[in-house]
């Protein structure tokens, strides 16, 4: 059910892509065709219709993106994080391995990092990754905290909806599918990520991924 899901997904927003692509192309086309003899309001509401086709081409490449995550997957290895550029400067636990898909793994912390580093409170939010013990067997437990105002409880689940912002969506860039994203791909591997908040500054997501025993 979930392949079927993924394959109507990936060929909807394939197809949808077309029609919203010439919304734009020929919105634009007739705004430099009819420059200068537009009142304000009729400019006002054509640079809109643009400006709606050009977001849901956006919105339609991040369903493609997501729909594809599967089929992007490779050969899974044991893999220490340490080996990952992207949070080797945060990671706080050596010999921390999970087993899993190099660029995916990767991909899931640069998610994590984009969204600590895009709704932090401050320039430059501390961020510490760590691990914890877990009883869930052939599985490690990661902890990535980020300084910065903290989700509330009542959106802990929902900020792993699609598109689902908790900010207006002009007030920062993206579309709210960066844990969407990461989410996903935890899941492809097994596992899981949730939020569990207990300050009031700061961040706390889980991420439960594989060790090599749990795949064996």
């Amino acid at each position: 059910m979930a392949s079927d899901l993924e394959k109507f997904l990936y060929l909807a927003t394939h197809d949808l892509k077309e029609p919203a692509r010439k919304i734009s192309t020929f919105g634009d086309r007739l705004k430099r065709e009819l420059d200068g003899n537009l009142n304000e309001k009729a400019e006002l509401f054509l640079s809109k219709m643009i400006d709606s086709a050009n977001r849901m081409q956006e919105m339609l490449d991040k369903l493609h993106e997501l729909s594809r995550i599967k089929t992007d997957a490779q050969a899974f290895e044991t893999l220490d994080l340490y080996e990952l550029e992207n949070i080797r400067p945060y990671l706080q636990t050596k010999n921390l391995s999970v087993y899993g898909d190099r660029k995916l793994i990767s991909r899931l912390f640069d998610e994590l990092l984009d969204n600590a580093l895009k709704f932090g409170s401050i320039p430059n939010p501390e961020i510490v990754i760590n691990s914890e013990k877990t009883e869930e067997e052939g599985f490690v437990k990661i902890t990535f905290e980020n300084a910065g105002n903290a989700i509330e409880k009542e959106f802990e689940t929902e900020i792993f909806f699609p598109f689902k912002k908790l900010n207006g969506k002009n007030d920062f860039p993206g579309f709210g599918m960066g844990l969407v994203i990461a989410d996903k791909i935890a899941k492809l591997h097994g596992g899981r990520i949730f939020l569990k908040n207990d300050q009031a500054y700061s961040n706390r997501f889980y991420i439960l991924l594989p060790s090599q025993k749990a795949i064996e």
